[in-house]
């Protein structure tokens, strides 16, 4: 019987960080991207369909429990708000290693510049003159109501 383990998960700006809690001996397959995994000696298997795309594994290790922690590279530095697209009861943020976006320094291809606070390219629209505001009314209005 395949058995699907639980997951913890947190991030930095360009890593997600996974481990999977399976009681593992060697290093199982899984795929570049880490959308599949499975360890045939314990009948593990996953699957993840992250909540954006990512580049591929650049670290995986056995820690001193058997459980398996995967560091993958997200193609844009961005923060998640999931790991998934759809929500997976199995799936848990891993609170002991958690750090909130604003404690973390930006990457250096995130400055101000690039982020959506930025109020550089916003044009700011100056409200009419009283008299340029009446008169874009035709005469006949303007005569009417604002004389």
């Amino acid at each position: 019987m395949v058995k699907i383990p639980k997951v913890l998960w947190w991030q930095d700006w360009e890593h997600v960080y996974v481990c999977i809690l399976a009681n593992i001996k060697s290093n199982p397959e899984h795929s570049e991207t880490l959308t599949r995994w499975s360890c045939e000696e314990s009948n593990y298997c996953l699957s993840l369909d992250w909540f954006l795309p990512v580049g591929k594994v650049i670290n995986s290790q056995i820690t001193g429990q058997g459980y398996l922690r995967f560091d993958v590279k997200k193609i844009e530095s961005m923060w998640w708000s999931r790991l998934t697209v759809t929500k997976d009861s199995r799936i848990f943020v891993d609170w002991k290693h958690w750090v909130d976006k604003d404690d973390l320094p930006r990457p250096h291809n995130l400055n101000s510049k690039s982020t959506i606070n930025s109020t550089e390219n916003i044009n700011i629209m100056k409200p009419p003159s009283e008299k340029t505001f009446l008169e874009s009314f035709p005469d006949t209005l303007r005569q009417k109501y604002f004389n």
